[in-house]
């Protein structure tokens, strides 16, 4: 299991750096509408519901936005998400300093509320965490073996003896994921990282604000639609363009036997001196 240098950069969908009451809001929605671990679409649009306000969408942004993180957890596309996966993914995205992360995301597997875990909660635990998060970061997780190895790793650091039902407490995870080299870079590597945003769409190409630019091109496919069969062709008459002229597509007839129909229509000549005198009017560079 190999240490992480830098910030995740994360996709479109996922939420990180929510606060920590809406973290809380959120986890005991899934204590109360969940049946498992296993969560459908729908149970997981009610169990995201706090998110909402966190994110100051309406609800069709808010739809669309949880639509996508579920598709981005679900990757083996059985219409399930894992609930322990998501909810030790959000703590560990959260705004919330690392001691509190570590806090929640042990409090998630410490399913007899001892203030303890056994070897296999903590496997689950690191395991479970680490895949959520590289999911939404498009990285592969560690495998199983390395996740088992450095849990191991753990206990024996500890004198705890697995084998005899020996646990590690709370504070001793804390201690441990804060020391551990390959622990603590996985954290820190997730830890403040910015919220995705679009790209913002890129400016309107210089060739559709150039009148001249335009004049050229409409002439250069006057020129060759006659001569050669467009590949878009479908042997069917279109209808009106958006010039209001019939025809459409300059051919009609089957594939087999097709005929240009005439490419030039009362008023292209007007056209034509609208254009070039909007080029004309064109400062000079």
């Amino acid at each position: 299991m190999g240490q992480l240098q830098g910030k995740a950069k994360l996709a479109l969908s996922s939420v990180p750096n929510i606060a920590a009451d809406t973290l809380q809001a959120v986890l005991k929605q899934f204590q109360t509408y969940s049946d498992g671990w296993g969560l459908d679409e729908e149970t997981f649009t009610l169990v995201c519901e706090p998110l909402q306000k966190e994110l100051n969408c309406d609800d069709f942004v808010f739809s669309g936005r949880i639509k996508g993180l579920f598709r981005l957890l679900d990757t083996d596309t059985n219409g399930f998400v894992d609930g322990l996966e998501f909810l030790a993914a959000l703590g560990l995205l959260s705004g919330m300093d690392v001691p509190s992360k570590l806090v929640f995301v042990f409090s998630i597997f410490d399913f007899d509320g001892s203030g303890k875990v056994t070897e296999d909660e903590l496997v689950l635990m690191v395991q479970s965490s680490l895949s959520g998060i590289c999911k939404q970061a498009g990285l592969d997780p560690p495998s199983l073996e390395d996740v088992d190895a450095i849990c191991l790793k753990a206990f024996q650091a500890l004198e705890r003896d697995p084998a005899a039902g020996e646990r590690i407490s709370l504070k001793e995870f804390q201690e441990f994921s804060t020391t551990s080299p390959s622990i603590s870079s996985w954290v820190d590597y997730f830890d403040g990282v910015e919220s995705p945003e679009a790209t913002p769409p890129p400016p309107p190409s210089s060739l559709m604000r150039s009148p001249s630019a335009m004049l050229e091109v409409r002439k250069a496919i006057r020129l060759r639609m006659p001569s050669r069969l467009n590949p878009m062709a479908t042997g069917l008459r279109l209808g009106p363009d958006v010039s209001g002229r019939t025809g459409g597509w300059p051919w009609t007839g089957k594939l087999d036997g097709l005929k240009p129909l005439p490419t030039h229509h009362e008023g292209d000549e007007e056209e034509e001196e609208e254009e070039e005198a909007a080029a004309a009017e064109e400062p000079a560079e």
